[in-house]
Order: C-alpha cells, then structure tokens, then sequence
C-alpha cells in the first residue's frame, strides 16, 4: 500500500491532510483473509474503502481525490497480482464489494454504509462477519469497525434467517457440490467445510444482538468458542464443529500442496461430518424443497 501510494504521489500529489502512514483509506480482509485461516492457494478477498471528499490532491497535476484512490486500489492491485519466478505473487478476489463485479473498486465509507443498511443481501452480511481490517488509516478503520457491529447486531427473525442462510448454502451445493457416487467434496459436500462455516455465520448473526462480545470474532473457531461459552450451543456440538473444521483443513492443505482437487473417495469421509450435517440441520433445519 505504502509502495502504491508512493507512487501514486509523484503523479499526482495527495489528499489533504492524508500521508502513505494515513492514506484515508482502509483494506478490508474478507473470506479467508479476514478469518485468519488463508490456505496455501487461498484468494485474498479484499474490499476497499476511503473516506469521503471532493476536494483535489495537491500536485502539479491535481486530480479529484476519488480519482487518486481509483487510481491507488489499481496501482495496488497491479503490485499484488505482480508475475514472479514462483507464481502470480496474490490471487485476489474483489467481488465481495458493494455491488460485486459492476460496483467500483473502492466505496467511500459513507455509500459502503448506505449500501449495507439498504441494499444488501443476507448473504453479503454473513460475508461482513468474517470481515476484518488489515491495513489503513485508523479513521477510516474505526468507522469500518462501527459499520460492521452496527449491521451484525441489527436485530433479526430468526426463523427468517435461518430459511435465507439454508437457501444460500444450498444455491451454492447446487453449483459448487463436486461430490459423486464415489467421491465427496470436503469444502463443499454436506457435513463440509463450508456447511461449518455457515453454522458459525449464523450463530453470530442471530445472537451478536443479544450478546455484544459475539462481534469480536471473524474466525469460526472462536466465533464457536464464544457461542459455547455464552451456552449458544453445547460442548459437544461446539468440539465436534471445532475439530472436524481443523481435520477438514489439514486435508485440504494437503490436497493444496500436492495440486490436486478438494475430493476424497467416499469411504474416506471423516465420520465427524456425518454429525456436522446433523447439527447444521438442528440449528438451521433443510431447505424447503426437502422438507
């Protein structure tokens, strides 16, 4: 970011009062990234953020300050995917931002907010609980912070949530599901990583009403630590979920490294998520077509 902005600056000048320790700007970790549990192929998600002004950089060259950040989220996005002897350095991932792949490249806190409170789907605020700032201006970052806890702990139906968590999980099996007759997808397969991960999600946004300390977490092993602690869930569901997500990714890591598919023959499933799937459908029951 420093590196970005650095160059950025000799083009054009800078933001008022904004310095590459203070960019007026704030990189916000999604996904994997802002759950502290990167893999060894993992995209980086990444959502950006700036703060609001109409005013021009000072420069010989001015332009307008949403100008420079357009330009700085490129510079940086350029520097990331850079070619190196081992690889593209980052696989990044960008369509978690407000609107996805038709919105621009960075928001200014105030249309993130907007966007948030008005127009955004469940699915986008499950996305919000793994959200987590890595770099930035504090400014922007304590403003990101207050976003986020304000949409997380926005009262809601459960049993309206519960049916729109369930009916996501499930458009995604539909089209990401690689399991077969003789093969199951640890990420996707029932019982799978991503079926942990949407309990968790749900846990958080159904109780961080009640319980203010829920919004801490971005990762699924504390957010589930803290739901047993506040007696959410039991501690056997809690150990079983826990312990089959870090079984499940040491498998995955493995696959990752070795180049292959995220498959396991059938008889190699872990037994724990056969009881993964069964919790999932006690704390958030089936979709209605299976009902």
């Amino acid at each position: 970011l420093i590196i970005a902005w650095q160059q950025n600056e000799k083009k054009y000048g800078v933001p008022k009062g904004r310095s590459a320790s203070d960019p007026g700007l704030a990189v916000i970790g999604y996904g994997k990234l802002g759950g502290i549990e990167l893999g060894y192929k993992s995209d980086l998600d990444m959502v950006f953020i700036r703060q609001v002004s109409d005013d021009m950089t000072d420069g010989d060259n001015p332009i307008s300050v949403d100008m420079f950040y357009q330009r700085l989220v490129q510079r940086l996005l350029h520097l990331c995917t850079t070619n190196t002897v081992g690889g593209v350095l980052y696989d990044l991932d960008m369509r978690l931002r407000p609107d996805g792949d038709t919105g621009l490249l960075i928001s200014d806190i105030e249309a993130f907010e907007r966007y948030q409170k008005e127009r955004a789907w469940t699915w986008e605020h499950q996305a919000l609980v793994r959200a987590r700032p890595i770099a930035g201006s504090p400014d922007i970052i304590k403003g990101f912070l207050h976003i986020r806890e304000d949409i997380i702990r926005t009262k809601r139906d459960k049993d309206k949530l519960k049916e729109e968590v369930v009916a996501m999980r499930q458009k995604m099996r539909l089209h990401l599901d690689r399991t077969s007759d003789k093969l199951y997808d640890i990420k996707q397969g029932p019982g799978g990583m991503i079926d942990i991960e949407f309990i968790s999600q749900y846990l958080l946004l159904a109780y961080a009403p009640e319980y203010k300390d829920m919004v801490l977490w971005t990762d699924n092993v504390r957010i589930l630590k803290e739901a047993l602690r506040l007696s959410i869930i039991s501690k056997e569901d809690c150990d079983t979920l826990i312990n089959a997500y870090i079984d499940i990714r040491k498998i995955y890591h493995e696959l990752s490294l070795a180049d292959l598919p995220r498959l396991v023959a059938k008889e190699h499933r872990l037994d724990a998520t056969f009881t993964v799937e069964k919790i999932f459908k006690e704390h958030l029951g089936t979709p209605k077509d299976e009902a």
